[in-house]
């Protein structure tokens, strides 16, 4: 996008929009923003959309990325097994890969979280201890 607008800038310096080169080249550059934007927009929307493997309460990691949530709070179809790696998330629509590292009889399980995976439904990548008030998965 910002390429476009450097050369709607260097198309305008060169003449005037009544100039119909200058016109459609210009055009053409808007068109190639609107369509960026597009796109942006879908990909935003489809992060909006995903569903967390598990979900988890980013307010509550430990010093080493570690968290606890429960088999109660993993989607229906997910299978956990120590190793695997799944898709952590809260109702925020903040979301980062992790690896199980256990699973207590009782249903607890232990995640790793891969904060440098961390992200929200916009795509910004704000620090997860920064987020606020806990979040806990809808019920």
């Amino acid at each position: 996008m910002l390429a476009a607008a450097r050369a709607i800038s260097a198309h305008l310096e060169r003449g005037a929009l009544a100039d119909g080169l200058i016109y459609d080249a210009v055009r053409v550059r808007l068109i190639e923003i609107g369509e960026a934007v597009k796109g942006a927009s879908e990909r935003r929307q489809e992060v909006a959309t995903v569903t967390p493997d598990v979900w988890v309460d980013f307010n509550d990691i430990t010093s080493t990325g570690e968290t606890t949530t429960f088999l109660d709070y993993a989607t229906p179809d997910i299978a956990l097994a120590p190793g695997h790696t799944v898709r952590a998330g809260d109702g925020e629509g903040h979301y980062c890969r992790a690896r199980v590292l256990s699973i207590s009889a009782d249903g607890e399980v232990r995640l790793a979280l891969q904060l440098d995976t961390f992200t929200t439904r916009t795509g910004a990548l704000p620090s997860p201890s920064a987020q606020g008030a806990p979040s806990h998965p809808p019920r």
